[in-house]
């Protein structure tokens, strides 16, 4: 891969590979791309890793049926606690993998990293706003395959939250 080739594909994914050998090598295979997706995955959907993304997030909300009385005080009770929502950010990710995300299932069993619980925690999750960005258009650093059309997409963004 020339340097121009490396530069464009460390602007779309965020961080600097230079130090990787087989950047081109395809998902499944050891090495390269496999590695940096898969490696050191954070959340597993029905038992199959997602790519690592660029940013996660993660929130812990407490469900309160509440309102406030005539002096403005709030009454009310906790439903339920600790429900867990996670968001993935993905600067670049290839059309395979939004392939992958899009055909998560509405609700499923999802493993992934809680920093609450210290620990990776398995629970039931909905998807919920999966959306992308820009499609890469350029051929001059290989954004397009061999039928003209994008390879990837910048800004993906998906949301899990607990049922």
């Amino acid at each position: 891969m020339s340097n121009v080739e490396q530069t464009g594909l460390e602007r779309r994914m965020g961080r600097s590979y230079s130090h990787m050998s087989g950047l081109s090598a395809k998902v499944g295979s050891s090495g390269g791309w496999a590695n940096v997706l898969f490696n050191h995955p954070l959340v597993y959907v029905n038992g199959i890793a997602l790519p690592q993304s660029t940013t996660y997030g993660w929130n812990q909300a407490v469900l309160v049926d509440s309102a406030r009385n005539v002096q403005g005080v709030m009454i009310g009770a906790v439903i339920r606690e600790d429900v867990a929502k996670i968001e993935l950010t993905w600067n670049y990710l290839l059309r395979e993998h939004i392939r992958l995300i899009g055909g998560i299932s509405f609700i499923n069993d999802v493993r992934f990293y809680y920093p609450p619980a210290g620990d990776f925690v398995t629970r039931r999750l909905y998807k919920s706003d999966f959306n992308g960005g820009t499609p890469l258009l350029s051929d001059a650093n290989g954004s397009l395959d061999e039928n003209g059309l994008p390879r990837g997409h910048d800004g993906v963004r998906i949301a899990l939250i607990e049922i």
